[in-house]
């Protein structure tokens, strides 16, 4: 049996509401760049469907370690202008 020695092998600048990933996958980190919206993550690569995690207010320098398996996609919200840096398999 293999072993996974790390996670988030992609990543990826976000500075608004993006599908991430249309396919199965897994989010790894989020990291705040710039912005203190609210931040939400969906299952569903196209929709606000599933949601799997939500932050209310978000600060500048915030590492959230989420390592969440993703049936179906990977969808950030952001519920203000920011930068965001997510990381991902």
């Amino acid at each position: 049996m293999a072993t996974e020695t790390f996670r988030g092998a992609r990543k990826k600048l976000i500075s608004a509401t993006d599908n991430v990933k249309t396919s199965r996958g897994r989010i790894a980190k989020i990291l705040v760049a710039a912005g203190t919206g609210s931040i939400d993550v969906y299952d569903d690569p196209a929709a606000n469907n599933n949601k799997v995690w939500s932050k209310a207010a978000s600060a500048v320098g915030d590492v959230y370690d989420l390592d969440v398996p993703m049936d179906n996609g990977i969808r950030v919200v952001m519920g203000a202008a920011g930068n965001l840096t997510v990381t991902y398999d």
